[in-house]
């Protein structure tokens, strides 16, 4: 049974995450496509690794790289 209240309450606005809003990274994606993204990064060295994947591997790795500077 409905409240007199809840017909009148005013609803609140439903939390949409930012990576469900297609609209606000498709000019990314594209831009990506064709070329036109730029991603600075600072190029710290190569390391050999045991494992290909895995946060902890990755770290070590880095680690390893700082250590040798």
């Amino acid at each position: 049974m409905h409240t007199p209240w809840q017909s009148v309450r005013r609803k609140k606005d439903v939390y949409v995450p930012k990576a469900s809003r297609p609209h606000q990274w498709q000019t990314d994606e594209e831009g990506a496509h064709a070329g036109k993204c730029c991603f600075p990064v600072k190029d710290c060295g190569h390391a050999e690794v045991d494992e290909s994947e895995g946060t902890r591997i990755s770290e070590d790795a880095v680690e390893r790289l700082k250590a040798e500077r």
